[in-house]
Order: structure tokens, then sequence, then C-alpha cells
């Protein structure tokens, strides 16, 4: 299955280089910043645990999961309009029922500026702690100086990944990725 949310800072550009880091025998795999959940989806692990600090992201997961055909007669029942994008935006979510605040969150993704919705904690803190307790794991995050800086006690990869943000297809540039782990790649 493909990722069906686009999602600033996805990391599908980066699946090759990412994949090289997963093993077929982890007993488990947990992603705290899922986002469109594009290597979860990739890699397809037999137990997982999927989480993020938007509510709605994870609420709309857990909807199409549990009721996937109620998600999609609400989806289908949304005119495609820059008036109806609108009108939904103005609705707050806890104002609807599970599968309509799903089909709203979709529908918004999908046609908003590119996908454009981003949402960041204190990364270091939870990957000093999953490192702590021998948790292997890889992340991967925009290159600037302070990210260096922050992740130089792993190992660090910097990796080239084409960016699609810019509304415009000239404006849109290549960028610089750092691949964050505390293991080798396979």
């Amino acid at each position: 299955m493909k990722p069906f949310l686009r999602w600033a800072g996805s990391k599908r550009k980066l699946l090759p280089k990412l994949t090289a880091f997963w093993k077929s025998d982890y007993k488990r795999y947990v992603e705290p910043f899922m986002g469109s959940a594009c290597f979860f989806f990739s890699v397809r692990p037999t137990r997982a645990l999927l989480g993020d600090l938007n509510k709605e992201l994870v609420a709309t997961y857990a909807e199409i999961r549990d009721n996937p055909m109620s998600v999609w007669d609400c989806v289908s029942s949304l005119r495609q309009s820059k008036k109806s994008y609108c009108q939904l935006r103005k609705v707050h979510p806890s104002n609807l029922d599970a599968a309509a605040a799903a089909a709203r969150f979709l529908f918004l993704n999908r046609f908003c500026f590119n996908g454009l919705y981003r949402t960041n904690l204190r990364l270091t803190k939870c990957l000093q702690r999953l490192d702590r307790i021998g948790v292997d794991f890889v992340v991967s995050y925009a290159d600037c100086r302070e990210a260096r800086e922050l992740f130089g006690g792993w190992r660090v990869q910097r990796v080239a990944v084409q960016r699609n943000i810019a509304g415009f297809v000239g404006a849109r540039r290549c960028a610089y990725e750092l691949v964050i782990s505390n293991r080798t790649a396979n």
C-alpha cells in the first residue's frame, strides 16, 4: 500500500536510503512522527506502533483503519471546490463525528498548498532515550548547522533529496537531509 497523505518532510524520496537500515527480523516498528507514514508502508512490518503529536492525523489513521467505508462515504460526498475547501477549513473537527472529521482532514490535506503541515518536538531527547534502552533508530532531519551539532553523537549521513514544497515547479529545489542512526545500514 502506498501512502495516501501528502506531507511536508515526507521521507518518500529517502526510502532507498532509509530502507537500508530496516531488518526484517525486527520485532516491532515504532514511528513517533508518522506524517504520511511512507516508511511504514514501504517496510510493511508485522507489528507496528504509529504515533504523532498531531491528534487529527492520528485520529484520521485510526478511523481509516477501523471504518474505511464510512470515511470513504464522507469523502465522496465532499464537493471539490475552493468554496467547499474554505467552508470545511472553518469547521472544527470536534464538531464532527469521527468519519466526517477524518474525511475533513483528508480533504484539506489533499487540496491544501502541497500538503504543507508539519509539527516537531524535542527530537534529540527522544533519540537519547531510545539509544539508552538499546532501541535501534533511524530518522532524517533537514540539514543545518544546528542539526549537525545536535546529532553529532550518532552516525550521520548527508543525502540529497528533491523537495516539492514550492508552488511552482521552477522554484522546487534539491535539499539536503541528515540520516541519523545509532546503527549502520545493512
